[in-house]
């Protein structure tokens, strides 16, 4: 029994010998190429640095954001607009920047938006919405629906993220938004909302000069000592009231959010991004450049091999 364990141990001992083997020579191997090459991999290094310090310091970065809510179901069209919008400058069509009426376009290196999500808005008085959440994520996770693209669109308000290598100024913030709102159908959509959505405070005003009258008629009956017999529906009179008050409110609010098809609802431009790792050119040319030493070093000897 014994014999036999102690050649499986054998056994295993041997099968990771090549491993070992194999471990050893890659170690010893870059450690003969670091002492090789050491100067040139410290002069790589000193170098990579100085390029990315130089970049770092004389390329700035600047990040300008704009929080908007797109009016009258006009979602899709904003999130095409701004795919356009990004694409035409990356491309530097001349004639479309022209009539964008753009001062600096070629400071502006990236345009691109994203929702901000807030599930409990998005479903907030809206059956259909809800319904259509719940359906969606019968077959997946709520946090995949909530971010899925198909979903996003949707959301109330978004983020327009515009990326640049100097300040964009106010000017050019404004055309941007003046792109955005150029659109003849959702204009002409933005009257009708507006028309429909006055009619409608209107109607409720009517409604709540009636149930004003209504209450004062009540209480001078109730002063000559005339018993109301139905305070109940008095009470749910009141309560009507109260809804239609709320109603006008909201109505009023969204009136106001009507001014144009895109509304701009907060702005912070000319921000210094938050830096990644990735974003540093001190650490990441120095290794680049020495990568790139090293796939040119591995070549050459292949080739030498060969020939």
């Amino acid at each position: 029994m014994s014999i036999n364990s102690s050649a499986d141990n054998l056994g295993h001992i041997d099968m990771f010998k090549p491993f070992k083997h194999f471990f050893k020579r890659f170690f010893y191997q870059i450690i003969r190429f670091i002492k090789k090459y050491f100067w040139v991999l410290t002069c790589l290094f000193i170098l990579g640095a100085i390029l990315g310090f130089l970049q770092m310091k004389y390329q700035k970065s600047y990040e300008s954001s704009l929080i908007v809510a797109p009016n009258f179901k006009s979602n899709e069209y904003l999130y095409d607009k701004i795919k356009v919008l990004d694409s035409k400058l990356k491309i530097k069509d001349i004639p479309f920047i022209k009539q964008l009426n753009l001062q600096q376009p070629e400071v502006i290196t990236e345009i691109k938006i994203e929702p901000i999500v807030d599930i409990y808005s998005f479903v907030e008085y809206r059956d259909d919405k809800f319904k259509m959440v719940e359906l969606m994520a019968e077959d997946s996770n709520v946090n995949k629906v909530i971010e899925d693209p198909n979903t996003s669109t949707f959301y109330d308000y978004h983020k327009i993220i515009i990326k640049s290598n100097a300040e964009i100024s106010q000017a050019d913030l404004q055309s941007i938004m003046s792109y955005l709102n150029d659109s003849e159908y959702y204009n002409k959509r933005k009257v009708l909302y507006i028309e429909n959505v006055k009619k409608e405070i209107e109607q409720h005003r009517t409604s709540v000069e009636l149930i004003n009258q209504l209450l004062s008629n009540a209480n001078v009956t109730t002063n000559n000592n005339v018993l109301v017999q139905n305070n109940n529906q008095l009470g749910d009179v009141i309560k009507y009231k109260s809804n239609l008050l709320i109603i006008i409110q909201n109505l009023s609010l969204d009136l106001e959010n009507y001014s144009s098809v895109v509304k701009l609802v907060a702005k912070n431009d000319n921000y210094a991004p938050q830096a990644s790792l990735l974003d540093n050119k001190i650490i990441v040319y120095p290794i680049v450049l020495v990568f790139l030493f090293i796939l040119i070093n591995s070549v050459v000897k292949v080739i030498r091999k060969v020939s």
